[in-house]
């Protein structure tokens, strides 16, 4: 399996996931096409750091799914560079998925640059 098809794994995963609890998921991520050397290049760009955005229960969560814990950082890292208001209403979300495993890690990224398990 790619890395790429283990990341699209994960988003539909991590979508079907918050769907169970009742939220309503947008893809969060664009598709541009560049020409490079007379060649169409596809690349995808996330929006605010965020794979899906999850709406419900009276708050908007910004979700980004991993499948190796040591990109956890490098996630938070773009979370950090959007600037999310400070509500109590808006949260960021890494949701990992360790190979073979039925429920996610669930990390919940604060304003304050730090972050908790859920």
């Amino acid at each position: 399996m790619t890395n790429r098809s283990k990341g699209t794994y994960n988003r539909l995963k991590t979508r079907k996931w918050y769907e169970k609890d009742g939220y309503t998921i947008y893809d969060s991520e664009t598709k541009k096409a560049a020409w490079v050397k007379g060649r169409i290049l596809h690349i995808s760009q996330d929006l605010a750091g965020s794979d899906l955005i999850a709406m419900g229960h009276g708050k908007m969560i910004f979700l980004q799914s991993k499948s190796n814990r040591s990109d956890i950082s490098k996630a938070k890292h773009e979370f950090y560079k959007h600037p999310y208001p400070d509500c109590v209403c808006i949260e960021r979300h890494i949701v990992l998925w360790e190979l073979r495993s039925r429920e996610p890690e669930v990390i919940l990224v604060e304003s304050n640059n730090e972050a908790r398990e859920l």
